[in-house]
């Protein structure tokens, strides 16, 4: 990750330092949660009960759902969530940059969310870390954070200017809803965040 932008107006950079609209995927990849091969738009396949777990096609899915069925109660309500949630910030971004595509405006938030993690992120740490020492205490500290099942949730929520500022402050953006420690996460779960693609945002 790029070092953060420093506390305070935030300038809206240029579409010339954006990639092209085929070299980055959407602010959720679309891979199949089976062979993990990215899915073409509108070619894939959506599990009915979460509506979360992505596949290329019905052998991928048949053959995932041994597995999947254990983690699908995890997914529910989260996709109603993320759409209103794209919805809020591409809603804001469409008035700071009118006439870019939605892919690009996608683009978009995920550098604005990469901005408001990256100012916010050796809180988080500090944060997590206090909440361990708290909860496990100081000489478990390094076997928590070492076992691969300890985490610090964040739960953040797009909070953009009422009225589109186009100088907006990014460590405002986003606004944490909720925060919980989670000790001994079963590997289900670990299996259900890696298939969002969410643990390469935890695993950094």
């Amino acid at each position: 990750m790029s070092e953060p932008p420093p506390m305070g107006i935030w300038t809206p950079p240029s579409s010339s330092t954006l990639p092209e609209e085929t070299e980055q995927p959407s602010i959720h990849d679309r891979k199949c949660a089976q062979c993990r091969t990215l899915i073409p738009a509108r070619e894939f396949r959506r599990c009915k009960g979460c509506q979360v777990a992505l596949y290329c096609g019905s052998s991928c899915q048949k053959t995932d759902w041994p597995e999947h069925k254990l983690v699908c109660g995890y997914g529910k309500g989260a996709k109603a969530r993320w759409d209103a949630d794209e919805k809020l910030l591409s809603g804001y971004l469409r008035h700071v940059y009118p006439g870019e595509s939605k892919g690009r405006l996608r683009r978009r938030g995920v550098e604005l969310w990469s901005k408001w993690f990256g100012i916010w992120r050796l809180t988080f740490a500090e944060t997590g870390v206090g909440a361990i020492l708290h909860h496990l205490g100081n000489s478990k500290l390094e076997s928590a954070i070492k076992d691969g099942r300890t985490f610090f949730y964040v739960d953040a929520r797009p909070h953009p200017p009422a009225k589109g500022d186009l100088n907006a402050d990014p460590s405002t953006m986003f606004l944490v809803a909720s925060a919980e420690l989670r000790v001994e996460v079963p590997d289900e779960y670990l299996d259900f965040l890696r298939g969002l693609g969410a643990m390469n945002i935890i695993e950094h």
